[in-house]
């Protein structure tokens, strides 16, 4: 082996042992904390720029979408939704608009947003 080849090797293994050292990074929602806070009233979708690359159905933590034959995107459980907005976040053609509720506390009545 030339020394060539040598220190092509040891390079690989310092690579290696860097990325060994890397920490991982793990995302987390905290399904609980943010049930009882966040309450969504609609989920638009712009059928217009969606191209129904599914990212949205993936990432959603409690599976609010389901897909129609054709692939599109349908909020069907809405009321299982935390309102994250993991799936606005991470559509990559900006077509998904969360909206939550905004509720107004008046001697003990409750308002939604209209």
């Amino acid at each position: 082996m030339s020394k060539k080849d040598e220190k092509v090797m040891e390079a690989k293994k310092q690579e290696e042992k860097e990325v060994k050292k890397e920490p991982k990074i793990e995302a987390k929602v905290d399904l609980e904390a943010k049930s009882d806070k966040a309450k969504v009233e609609r989920i638009d979708i712009f059928r217009a720029w969606c191209k129904r690359c599914g990212i949205c159905v993936a990432f959603c933590p409690t599976s609010v979408f389901e897909l129609d034959p054709l692939g599109n995107p349908i909020p069907t459980y809405i009321d299982k939704c935390i309102g994250c907005k993991w799936c606005e976040i991470r559509c990559p053609d900006f077509a998904i608009t969360v909206i939550e509720k905004k509720e107004i506390k008046d001697e003990g009545k409750v308002a939604s947003r209209e």
